[in-house]
């Protein structure tokens, strides 16, 4: 999973070009077959879009952009939930020291408490967490209590 928001610019050619915010980005980088670890990193990556199309989509009257990659091919389409736009600000959400020049201490705290400091972080250890909760933390176990609950749902639901 990969998050990032930054500006755009749209070019004489048509042609948009996203540049994102280096410090806010993020990559979820898991392996949910192993649920013993997951690794949020630093993500940025520039993207320029060869053209777009905005129009109202004839079937849910609703507006809807049609972008295309730098190369044509075209992405799925994207329609406006919200009028006006809700949008994060066009300013970095997750400052430091190399962004604004300091770093606020609350900002720090919010930081740490999120992971999100500027060291590589640790993976999720999957032991540490079952040592610290107990085994409440095993998914194989919350999938069984959503498997017996649902079952016993559906036992009230058609029995009564």
């Amino acid at each position: 999973m990969q998050w990032q928001h930054g500006t755009f610019q749209e070019l004489s050619n048509g042609s948009l070009v996203l540049t994102p915010f280096a410090v806010d980005g993020r990559q979820l980088m898991s392996d949910p077959c192993n649920y013993q670890s997951a690794i949020y990193t630093r993500y940025n990556q520039s993207e320029m879009f060869q053209r777009y199309s905005i129009y109202v989509d004839p079937y849910h009257q609703v507006l809807r952009i049609d972008m295309y990659r730098f190369d044509g091919s075209p992405l799925p389409p994207m329609y406006l939930a919200y009028n006006p736009p809700q949008m994060l600000p066009t300013s970095t959400l997750n400052p430091t020291s190399t962004a604004t020049g300091a770093s606020s201490t609350a900002t720090s705290k919010l930081k740490r408490a999120l992971g999100l400091t500027d060291q590589n972080q640790p993976p999720l250890d999957y032991n540490k967490l079952k040592e610290k909760y107990g085994t409440w933390v095993e998914p194989d176990r919350w999938w069984w209590i959503g498997i017996g609950a649902t079952g016993f749902g559906s036992f009230l639901y058609f029995y009564f």
